[in-house]
């Protein structure tokens, strides 16, 4: 999202605009949750304070949680899409917890409103019907969503249920009504009382059955990028080579700059393919990044995703990263534009 004054960011971050959060807490990558802002950003640099409609600061749970944050973290609520029915590999956000958590849907049952949905994060699987599901978007340069919300047959059905009527989470805003319903789910145990600030992930008790295989096929000396499950690493790309192909959806790799313990080759693992994508595809020569453009960098010998905080002299920049919450510099061949893999396409942002 460039930078260029109100009419390009700031006119969507004014007092009383409803916005999503982006946790930077440990374990929260990829959840969003919603708030108010009470106090405007005055520029690009400045903090916007935002008052949550879930989370509250008090055990009784009746003082609402303020927090000053960057506007890094925020993004305007997605566009309202009230869908019956989702497929196979589908990008979607979750309601989970009073935010929403992004994963793919890896099992459809047929003839029953339920889906399986795969977290990256926490690398589990829970059930959700479709009323808590939403299509996964990125909001991008210029306060775009990708993809584009399109029409949908029944858009005028709102699934909203009698608990989500009487919810503590407050329906008077813009943003889907008939998600808000998710809140209170009495069939997975997720009873919607008081939620304190320290929030909780999907549990490993909770999750249900193995990790379903995506639809690409990798073949030996394809060039890809693997993610890591270890603590640190969450939300990292590291460059491979696949080998070979093997039972169970598994692949044998070679990690392009990650050497074995003995430090005589290179590594070699055997690696999920829910851990595996291709290498994203050559988008030409970017001449110059700008500030809030969401770009991947090359660190500590792998790709993280972040977003232009400043433009540096010298063709450097100042890369925010969301977990764990820093900022650090770069220069400018160490970036590349920011693409995401999904439904077998790759998405340019």
């Amino acid at each position: 999202m460039a930078g260029g004054g109100e009419s390009s960011i700031l006119r969507y971050f004014k007092k009383g605009a409803e916005v999503e959060v982006n946790s930077d807490d440990d374990g929260f990558r990829g959840s969003w949750f919603l708030a108010t802002v009470i106090r405007a950003p005055k520029d690009e640099s400045s903090k916007v304070l935002v008052e949550y409609k879930t989370l509250t600061e008090d055990e009784a749970g009746k003082r609402p949680l303020r927090e000053p944050l960057s506007l890094v973290v925020l993004r305007p609520p997605p566009p309202k899409e009230n869908r019956t029915s989702f497929e196979f590999s589908d990008e979607v956000d979750a309601y989970y917890n009073d935010g929403w958590w992004e994963g793919v849907i890896t099992r459809k049952f047929e003839g029953k409103d339920k889906y399986t949905v795969f977290f990256r994060g926490s690398r589990e699987e829970l059930s959700f019907t479709a009323s808590q599901l939403r299509l996964h978007r990125e909001w991008v340069t210029g306060g775009n969503w990708v993809p584009p919300l399109l029409p949908y047959p029944h858009a005028n059905k709102t699934p909203l249920s009698a608990e989500a009527e009487d919810s503590t989470v407050a329906t008077e805003h813009n943003f889907n009504p008939g998600n808000h319903a998710e809140a209170s789910n009495d069939e997975d145990g997720f009873e919607n009382g008081s939620i304190q600030y320290h929030k909780k992930t999907p549990s490993s008790a909770e999750a249900k059955g193995s990790m379903v295989a995506t639809k690409h096929n990798f073949n030996s000396g394809d060039h890809a990028e693997a993610s890591s499950d270890e603590d640190g690493f969450e939300g990292a790309w590291f460059p491979v080579i696949v080998l070979e192909k093997r039972a169970a959806g598994k692949y044998l790799i070679e990690y392009k700059k990650l050497m074995n313990d003995d430090g005589t080759d290179f590594l070699r693992e055997e690696i999920n393919e829910l851990h595996l994508r291709p290498s994203p595809p050559d988008v030409g020569v970017i001449d110059r990044f700008k500030v809030n453009d969401q770009v991947d960098a090359f660190y500590n010998d792998c790709w993280w995703v972040g977003r232009v905080t400043k433009i540096l002299v010298k063709e450097r920049y100042s890369v925010y990263f969301e977990n764990p919450p820093e900022e650090l510099k770069f220069e400018h061949s160490d970036l590349r534009v920011h693409q995401e893999w999904r439904n077998g396409k790759w998405h340019c942002f």
